[in-house]
């Protein structure tokens, strides 16, 4: 261009990048739709990056396989009692404000004996509902692939869960999954991916 102007841009070059040019975006008569639109993409890449990433927990000597959202963090007890020592194992994975955890413990020969079975799901029904501040809202029976087990709902402190507690022997576990705003689908994931191996 003469006189010293600037030169007009390459139009090749227009037309292979126009859609990426934000003059041209707003210049452009569609332009409402198309911001919508990578906004609404925006917003999908967003949610879809924060997913939970579900993985298996199948621990050494656990005898069972069950799917968290992220990976949890564990710890390992010994209590003595008058029946006899219990090692407690835990895992627990947090996601946002809901908390899944698994429980599960060799419980001594006397304590299932001597306590037996109800008596077992009634007191870790009641230190569950202890440690949650919660009420129970049902208490319902069934089994596991033939094994003895109990179901518990809950809810209070703003808080709702469910609980699962199985007895297979004398290893006793407890599946809990609880928050203020629990969906319903993840929490059934979580219970019906538990498999006993």
């Amino acid at each position: 261009m003469s006189g010293g102007g600037r030169e007009k841009p390459d139009a090749s070059l227009n037309a292979s990048l126009g859609t990426l040019n934000p003059h041209h975006i707003l210049m452009n008569s569609r332009s409402p739709l198309q911001l919508a639109s990578l906004v609404l993409a925006f917003f999908v890449f967003i949610s879809t990056g924060a997913a939970k990433e579900w993985q298996t927990f199948s621990p050494a000597g656990g005898g069972f396989s069950i799917e968290l959202p992220d990976t949890p963090s564990k710890s390992d007890t010994s209590d003595s009692t008058i029946l006899g020592s219990i090692n407690e194992k835990l895992a627990t994975s947090r996601y946002e404000s809901d908390t899944y955890s698994v429980e599960y413990q060799q419980l001594p020969d006397a304590a299932v004996v001597l306590g037996g079975k109800s008596e077992i799901f009634d007191d870790a029904k009641r230190r569950l509902l202890e440690n949650a501040g919660s009420s129970e809202t049902s208490w319902t029976t069934t089994s596991i692939d033939g094994h003895p087990a109990k179901v518990l709902e809950y809810s209070g402190n703003g808080t709702k869960g469910k609980a699962m507690f199985i007895l297979v022997g004398n290893t006793f576990y407890v599946l809990d999954a609880r928050g203020a705003d629990l969906s319903g689908a993840d929490m059934e994931k979580f219970f019906d991916s538990f498999q006993l191996n």
